[in-house]
Parts: C-alpha cells; structure tokens; sequence
C-alpha cells in the first residue's frame, strides 16, 4: 500500500511521498537499515526493479495474471500520473479481492488526485472502517494523514484538527500498549523552557510510533492561529521524536557516543549520509525553526532568549537549507510566517 517504503519493522514503518502532503518518514527509515542491513535493502530494491521492468515490458493480463499484480500495475499507472487507467485496474483488484482496505485507500488517491474530493473522503473512510485487515497494521496511518491533508485543502480546519488529533490518539495508546513511559507535552515543554534543549535531549527519549508528522502538523497550525503555548508543547514532542531516532541511531552504531550538547549532536548526525536524509525526510529543520516561533512568540524574556538560540543554531548548517535561510531572516527582524510549505 505504501508509497516510497523502504522498510518496514516491527512497530512503525516509512512513508516518503513527495509533494503529497504526507511526510512520514519516522524511526524506521533508520531503524529498518540498521535491522536489516543493507543487503537486503539492496534485494528489495532489485525486486521493485525487476517488477517495474517486468510490467513496464510485458504489460498485465488482467484475465490471467493474480491479482497482486494488477494491484500494482495500478500503483505504477497512479505514479505515472495515468489516474483513469490506474482506477481501472484498481477496480479490477478489488473484484479480484473484495473490498480490501488497501485497494480502498488507492482509489481513494485515484479521486483526490482528479480532484473529486468527496469520493475520495468516502473511500479513505472505507479503508478505515475495514483498517483490521490491513496487510500492514501500520498502514492505518497513512490513511488517517491522507484524509487530514484532504481536509486542509478543502479548508476543513475543525476537521484537519480533529484527524490530527486521532492520530495522536491512536500514536498514545500504540506507546501505552507497548509499554512505553508515558511523557506529556507540557512537562516537555516546561523543561525545555527552564533547563534549554540541552538539557531536553539529556533527559527524554519518545519512540516514534506514527504520530511524528501529527505533533509537527498540528503544532505548526496552533502556532498560526496563535495558541502559541500548544503549540511549543506539540512542537517540542515532535522534536524530542525525532532526535530519539536519530540519538538511537548514534548510539547503536558506537555504544560509546555520549549526547554533549544539542549543536554537537547535529555535527555529528550530518556526518551520517542515512541520518541527513532522514532529517530532511522528517522535516527536522522545519520542526525547530516552528518550535522556535513557538517559543518566541509568548513574549515571555526566557523563552524568547531560547528561541533566538535555536534560530541561531539553525543559520549553523548548510543542511538547515530553506528553513536555516527563513531563521536568518527571523533574526534579522520577526515577521509572520504562513509554514504553507509544511502542510
């Protein structure tokens, strides 16, 4: 079902879509390298190779050929930019399957794409009504995130709000099963405000568990309508998510790296060709530089000074790209900025 996945793994899986409006690209994207190597990551490269040759050479017989097949075929029209003969060979699948959650879901991206946005809303609706039987349990958020960005460009806010707000939900109760510390935004955020983001990172670890994308989303659209203390408390769960990823990945490939300071910890994340990508995957940048907003913006003296640091660390980092340009900007003199590149 997933588009652009590199690898899943047990607890979380990688959405990287381009110009979608989703941007998963949680623990996974480093955890399924370094859990299965990079051999295997070279295998199911040349299986995805080998299929799209295969079906790019010889076509599919819907008559003869398994449904799986067909299923794909549609994936790759999708990509392709074909969407009326994508929807075609969706359909065939389904009459192959029956109403499979997953089939549901891509002809839902079939009518969002032509712009029928109704129809699009009723299958995503669909897959989630039937989300047990995913192949990949996983997959549940992809669709959840799919029908948030559909309500945004439809400018249903109240329900953009509400689908973020259940992924965080299902993200919660994911951690509570698994047994993880439960750790909420605010004490996060009074930590950050009183110790620094040093002292953040030193203290907390949050797992990715789907709802990366959730905390950043919903914190850059409380920081634009001006709740500006939820959002430095969602932004800040965000950050800490995805520097857990980022530390575990340190710290698995040298059991002796020991966090020093917050700088020091993006130096040495750079170096790492796999972790720069997942930064820039996981809009890294873009989540500090919101969360520095965040912080400036409550006009209270120490918070301000915090956010001023943070924007000054990211004119640090060629890496920080478009956003290490809009903090140089910041602190050349505050102005309001829309994120519209965020949603």
């Amino acid at each position: 079902m997933r588009e652009g996945r590199l690898i899943a793994i047990s607890g979380s899986t990688t959405t990287i879509t381009k110009g979608s409006g989703v941007r998963r690209a949680p623990a996974s994207y480093i955890r399924g390298h370094i859990c299965r190597g990079f051999g295997s990551v070279a295998a199911v490269s040349f299986c995805v190779v080998l299929f799209l040759a295969t079906t790019a050479a010889f076509g599919v017989d819907i008559n003869t050929d398994p449904g799986w097949l067909i299923y794909e075929k549609g994936k790759q029209l999708f990509d392709s930019g074909d969407f009326g003969e994508s929807l075609f060979y969706f359909r065939q699948a389904r009459e192959r399957f029956g109403d499979i959650p997953e089939v549901e879901y891509w002809i839902g991206r079939v009518f969002e794409a032509e712009g029928e946005y109704s129809l699009a809303e009723l299958q995503y609706e669909l897959a989630l009504d039937r989300a047990e039987f995913l192949e990949v349990r996983d997959d549940v958020y992809d669709v959840h995130y799919r029908l948030a960005s559909l309500f945004f460009t439809q400018k249903r806010f109240s329900l953009y709000v509400s689908e973020l707000r259940s992924i965080m939900d299902r993200d919660s109760e994911t951690r509570r099963m698994s047994g993880d510390l439960y750790l909420d935004g605010r004490l996060l955020s009074k930590t950050l405000a009183e110790k620094g983001i040093d002292k953040l990172m030193e203290l907390y670890r949050i797992d990715d568990r789907g709802g990366l994308d959730a905390y950043y989303r919903l914190g850059v659209y409380e920081l634009r309508t001006g709740l500006v203390e939820n959002a430095a408390e969602l932004l800040t769960v965000s950050t800490v998510i995805t520097f857990t990823t980022i530390l575990d990945y340190l710290l698995k490939r040298d059991p002796e790296y020991r966090f020093t300071s917050f700088p020091e910890l993006l130096t040495m994340a750079l170096k790492f060709r796999l972790v720069a990508d997942y930064l820039n995957h996981a809009d890294a940048f873009g989540q500090l530089y919101a969360l520095a907003l965040a912080l400036r913006g409550s006009g209270e003296a120490p918070k301000v000074e915090l956010g001023e640091q943070i924007l000054t660390v990211l004119t640090g980092y060629d890496a920080g790209g478009f956003w290490g340009q809009r903090a140089k900007r910041q602190l050349d003199g505050p102005f309001e900025d829309d994120f519209m590149i965020v949603f």
